[in-house]
């Protein structure tokens, strides 16, 4: 088994970890190994309680702490526990570290970094804190997900709103979006080949267009599996601004879903 004090510790405390065998059981090696400031432990005899000092400079999140045995016939068991870096009161002022996220292109990933100052004019990373959370102002532009991941989901602008919060009180930030328009533009944007016999062949074009006022590059188009494509793009390359290139998908039904 493994317990600690507290699910939640704050930065310049220590954590109370006490490892220990219900059935008075020992092993021949045991491992205290954790995420983040905790580190790994060696455990000599169980029961064994450990205390883990937090640094005061430690960033805000969820950490995990698993203990990891191996019995005498070289069986591996292990337990885990969640606690979460935070301190109880709440900060008096959140920023992000980038004010506008501007992204290149649609499809791209990208992490908030938050500073939560505090009263005593501490200051601590907390982009994945258990406190934050985060939403989208227009998730067709952008989508806000856990410990601030951000997607680019279509040209346009909003917003992600950060909230820190403690009971009946919160703080938030919020961080403007900007996605570009796309590079190039498919016609048409979809393809149905309608009803296929199966083992058919059916073919279908799109043409691609550089929408861009730069040349682009294209070095590889794949297709998934059951289609199959041909493309004068890859050859072409780079597309200039304006110019365009066609591909051939060619659908071949193997089953009937």
């Amino acid at each position: 088994t493994l317990t600690v004090s507290s699910s939640i510790v704050s930065p310049g405390t220590s954590l109370s970890v006490t490892v220990a065998s219900p059935a008075g059981q020992q092993f021949p090696a045991v491992l205290l190994v954790g995420t983040g400031p905790f580190g790994i432990t060696p455990v000599v005899k169980l029961p064994a309680t450990i205390s883990i000092a937090i640094p005061g400079d430690a960033s805000f999140g969820r950490e995990h702490l698993t203990a990891m045995a191996r019995t005498a016939v070289g069986q591996e068991v292990e337990v885990t526990v969640a606690v979460d870096i935070m301190r109880p009161d709440l900060p008096t002022k959140l920023t992000a570290d980038i004010p506008q996220i501007t992204f290149d292109d649609q499809g791209k990933v990208t992490d908030i970094s938050l500073l939560a100052e505090f009263s005593d004019g501490s200051l601590f990373r907390v982009a994945e804190s258990a406190a934050v959370s985060y939403v989208s102002t227009n998730p067709k532009v952008a989508i806000a997900r856990d410990y601030g991941h951000v997607l680019a989901a279509g040209a346009g602008q909003g917003s992600i709103i950060a909230t820190y919060a403690t009971p009946g009180e919160s703080v938030r930030a919020v961080i403007p979006v900007i996605v570009p328009a796309p590079r190039f533009k498919v016609t048409p944007p979809s393809l149905d080949f309608g009803s296929v016999p199966l083992r058919a062949a059916v073919t279908r074009e799109l043409t691609l267009t550089n929408t861009f006022d730069e040349p682009l590059p294209i070095s590889e188009v794949s297709a998934f599996p059951g289609f199959v494509q041909t493309n004068t793009c890859v050859s072409s390359t780079p597309i200039p601004s304006g110019g365009s290139c066609t591909l051939t998908v060619t659908f071949v039904p193997e089953r009937v879903d």
